[in-house]
């Protein structure tokens, strides 16, 4: 009889101890599943799957529950009063179903539709960011990108600078050149000229046979203007904001490269640079031509862009 007893305390504590263990995972398995929730993870998961989360669990309390020591003793109750019993169970079940209807559909969908929800004049304001940037640089080719940035020109009238370094260049066209450039900014870089520090700012020398700096047109300063309003805009998501970075850095990298590859040539031969426009010139477009040779492609980085626009407002 002792020994009977102590079994049965002894399968009392085992399942005591699996159903505190049970109610543990189970608690935390919840408490996971609406964390996910509400960062958004399950946004893209089937709403099968999303009820199997939350179903699941319980299912396998109820299986614990029903198949505990305790409940098996009401079993003759069920059979004796079975129609009392099949109320309950339709009462119970229809409280359960609601319930689980609720978390399931209703809560995650209020959670989700809030998190995503934005005031009417943001999103209205948003869209027509999205809008703007998608004009400014949708719907072009690579040369029409070249040309929304000034590069051909800069690079036509940073070549007949490159003359002027070489003494080859008329009055008419330095004037040209600076007309062409007025109101524009340059790029400056030590390896091609002399820097000195002044009390006003700095004194720059060009190096004897090298282009010092790159001048850089009104247009295309205001173009990238355009695009760092756009970066820095708190309208946009990131993804869209990290592709116009992007693109602005290749527009900037193509003329820094514009230096470098007017300064290769010039050190290979003079020619290169003097003979750039004569046609019966073996030399002809010398120098252009290793520049788009190296530049970096503009329509790739534009198609990111655009890219991340339309992915964006398909998540909406």
């Amino acid at each position: 009889m002792a020994t009977r007893s102590r079994g049965a305390a002894g399968e009392d504590g085992r399942q005591l101890v699996r159903l505190l263990l049970y109610t543990i995972a189970a608690g935390l398995w919840g408490l996971g599943v609406n964390i996910a929730l509400q960062k958004g993870w399950l946004d893209r998961f089937p709403n099968g799957g999303v009820a199997a989360l939350f179903i699941i669990p319980v299912l396998i309390f109820l299986c614990l529950a029903a198949t505990h020591e305790k409940a098996r003793s009401y079993h003759h109750l069920i059979r004796k009063h079975r129609f009392m019993s099949f109320v309950l169970f339709v009462v119970v079940g229809a409280i359960l179903a609601a319930l689980t209807w609720f978390t399931i559909y209703k809560l995650p969908v209020q959670q989700i539709e809030k998190r995503r929800q934005l005031p009417e004049p943001v999103l209205t304001a948003q869209l027509q960011e999205l809008k703007q940037l998608q004009d400014f640089i949708g719907g072009k080719d690579e040369g029409e990108l070249w040309a929304l940035f000034d590069l051909p020109n800069i690079t036509y009238f940073n070549l007949k600078r490159a003359k002027g370094s070489l003494n080859a260049l008329s009055a008419p066209e330095a004037a040209q050149v600076n007309e062409f450039f007025k109101d524009g900014t340059a790029i400056l870089d030590s390896r091609y000229c002399k820097v000195d520090r002044t009390a006003g700012g700095f004194h720059y020398e060009e190096v004897p046979g090298k282009l010092g700096t790159l001048n850089l047109s009104s247009k295309f300063i205001s173009s990238r203007q355009t695009l760092a309003k756009f970066q820095a805009s708190p309208q946009l998501p990131a993804t869209v904001r990290n592709a116009v970075k992007e693109l602005d850095s290749a527009v900037y990298s193509n003329a820094q490269m514009l230096l470098d590859v007017i300064n290769d040539e010039l050190a290979k031969h003079p020619n290169n640079v003097l003979l750039e426009d004569d046609g019966t010139s073996p030399m002809f477009g010398a120098v252009s031509g290793a520049f788009l040779d190296k530049r970096i492609w503009l329509k790739p980085k534009q198609e990111a862009v655009i890219s991340a626009i339309e992915a964006y407002l398909n998540d909406q």
